[in-house]
């Protein structure tokens, strides 16, 4: 599993700026269809990109534990194609580092 990591691509210039303006701001709108969508699009390139999976990985999880059902399929299916992907260990460390950050 970890010899696929080395070969992920990072995101466009392209890429980037879609997440900038477009997928990031629909995540925070308030209906459920809109941000099931961005949810699904910020998960296709999460797993494009480790380092932004890494980022956004939190956001994935409190919406499995607190969002609108819609959503919680959709980002537990993110979460599980990520642990498929990176591997669990990848996705433990991602907690561990975020929990140290949170207690200091």
């Amino acid at each position: 599993m970890s010899q696929r990591l080395p070969q992920m691509m990072k995101l466009t210039k392209e890429l980037d700026q879609l997440l900038t303006t477009l997928i990031i701001p629909c995540v925070e709108k308030v209906d459920p269809a809109v941000r099931n969508a961005a949810f699904e699009a910020l998960g296709c390139l999460c797993t494009c990109d480790l380092e932004l999976a890494q980022q956004r990985l939190l956001l994935f999880v409190q919406a499995v534990q607190m969002d609108h059902t819609i959503l919680q399929v959709t980002t537990a299916k993110i979460l599980f194609d990520l642990v498929q992907l990176f591997g669990l260990p990848v996705v433990f460390d991602i907690f561990k580092i975020s929990k140290s950050i949170r207690s200091s």
